[in-house]
C-alpha cells in the first residue's frame, strides 16, 4: 500500500506539470519510487525510460521522458521534445534493390531505449563582472546544467585572483578590465557588491553605448530607476534576486525589466535564469518582500538544520549522522511539499497522529513561538533592504 501511496503521488506531481523540463534530486526519486537506482548514467537512462517498468509509468504517461543526470538530480523532458541519437551504422551501406541486408552471426540482442540527446547549450555571451560568493555560485549552476555554454562567459574582477581559478575551472574567456569584458557581450552581469554599482557602471559608459547590452544587476537596494540614472538613456536593464542555490541549479529566482528590453532579450534573460534554477517575473514593488524571503531565506534554512542535527546530537547521534538526517529530512519534506497540491498545514496535520510524538513537538515549537520568530527574520532582512 505504501508503493502504491507513493505511485499515486508522483504520478500527481507530473500531471499537474506544464514545463518543458522538470529537474528532481535523485534523493527524492529515490524516495518516492522506494528503491535503488543504477549505477551509470547509461544504465539510469535506460531504467527510468524502459516503458514495461513501474517506476517509469508515472511520467511516462504524462509525456515525460527521463533526459539526463546531472550531478544530483535527474531531469525529465517532454517526450516530444526528445529526438533519439540515430543508430550509427557499421560496415558497408546495404545494397539497394534487393531487401533488406542479410544478417551474419548471431542476432543482435535487443537493447532498452536509447538514451535521450542532450539539447545542445545555448551561446549567451555574458560578461560577468564579479566573482565573489554569487558571481561563482551562479558560473557553477550554469556550468552544471549545460542549458548555457559557461565557455561563452567573460569574467572580470579586480581581485584577478579570485577570477583566475574559475576561468580555469569553467573554460570561461578572462579579461583584465571590465570594458573588455564587455565587448562583443549580449549580456552584462553585474554581480558586484551594491556599494560597487555606480563604479562598476561608470568604469564601461562607452562600452554601454556602443554594444548596447542587456544590463542586469544582482545588486540588493538597486531599483531600475536607480540604475536608468547611471547608464546612457536607452539602456536594456534587469533586475534580479538569485540566491547562492544556484551553485547545486536550485536558485528561486525573481526578475523584471525596464521598458527598454526587447522580447529577444526577455528570452534570453529567461534562458540564462533557467540554466541556475527558477525565474519568474514579477512587479518591482515586490522585489523587497522576494530579498527577504528567498534572498535570505537560505540562511535561514540552514539555522533550521543545524538546530535539528544538534538536537540529534543531544539526544546521542554522531555529529555527522545527525547532520545528514537533517539534511535528507529537509529535501524529502521540500520536494513532498512541491509534488503535494496540500496545504503546508494540512500536511503538519498529516504527520501528527492523535496522541503522537510529532503533535507534542509541535506544540513546543508553537509555544516557544517558532512562526513569529520566522516572521521576524523576515520582516527584519525586508525593513534592512529598505534602509539600503
Amino acid at each position: 500500500m505504501a508503493k502504491l501511496s507513493k505511485y499515486i503521488a508522483w504520478e500527481k506531481f507530473f500531471a499537474g506539470q506544464s514545463d518543458e523540463s522538470v529537474t528532481v534530486s535523485l534523493e527524492a526519486l529515490r524516495n518516492i519510487l522506494d528503491g535503488p537506482m543504477p549505477v551509470s548514467a547509461n544504465q539510469r537512462t535506460w531504467w527510468a525510460n524502459t516503458q514495461k517498468a513501474p517506476q517509469a509509468k508515472a511520467w511516462m504517461s504524462a509525456g515525460y521522458m527521463v533526459s539526463g543526470f546531472l550531478g544530483n538530480a535527474v531531469t525529465f523532458t517532454r517526450a516530444e521534445l526528445i529526438q533519439a541519437e540515430p543508430a550509427k551504422r557499421r560496415g558497408r551501406p546495404p545494397k539497394s534493390g534487393d531487401g533488406a541486408p542479410k544478417k551474419r552471426g548471431r542476432p543482435a540482442k535487443k537493447r532498452g531505449a536509447p538514451a535521450p540527446v542532450q539539447e545542445k547549450a545555448a551561446e549567451l555571451r555574458v560578461a560577468l563582472l564579479g566573482t565573489g560568493n554569487l558571481g561563482s555560485a551562479i558560473l557553477q549552476g550554469v556550468a552544471k546544467s549545460r542549458r548555457v555554454s559557461a565557455k561563452a562567459f567573460m569574467l572580470y574582477d579586480k581581485d584577478a585572483e579570485k577570477a583566475k581559478p574559475l576561468a580555469k575551472k569553467y573554460k570561461t574567456g578572462l579579461a583584465e578590465s571590465a570594458a573588455e569584458a564587455l565587448e562583443g557581450r549580449e549580456l552584462l552581469l553585474l554581480a558586484v557588491k551594491p556599494g560597487n554599482v555606480e563604479a562598476a557602471l561608470e568604469e564601461i559608459q562607452a562600452g554601454l553605448e556602443e554594444v548596447r547590452p542587456l544590463v542586469i544587476s544582482a545588486a540588493a537596494g538597486w531599483t531600475l530607476s536607480d540604475l536608468e540614472a547611471v547608464v546612457p538613456e536607452g539602456t536594456a536593464l534587469a533586475r534580479i534576486m538569485p540566491n547562492l542555490n544556484a551553485a547545486v541549479g536550485q536558485s528561486a529566482t525573481v526578475y523584471s525589466v525596464n521598458g527598454a528590453v526587447t522580447e529577444e532579450q526577455k528570452a534570453a534573460l529567461t534562458l540564462l535564469l533557467e540554466a541556475f534554477g527558477s525565474a519568474r517575473e514579477i512587479d518591482e514593488s515586490r522585489f523587497g518582500a522576494h530579498l527577504a524571503l528567498s534572498g535570505a531565506g537560505p540562511a535561514f534554512v540552514y539555522l533550521f538544520a543545524d538546530a535539528l542535527a544538534r538536537a540529534g546530537v543531544r539526544l546521542g547521534l554522531p555529529r555527522d549522522e545527525a547532520l545528514a538526517a537533517a539534511v535528507q529530512t529537509l529535501l524529502g519534506s521540500a520536494e513532498t511539499l512541491k509534488a503535494s497540491a496540500l496545504h503546508p498545514q494540512e500536511l503538519v496535520d498529516r504527520v501528527c497522529s492523535p496522541g503522537g510524538i510529532t503533535i507534542e513537538g509541535v506544540l513546543a515549537l508553537e509555544e516557544t513561538g517558532f512562526a513569529a520568530s520566522v516572521a521576524g527574520a523576515v520582516s527584519a532582512a525586508f525593513e534592512k533592504n529598505l534602509a539600503l
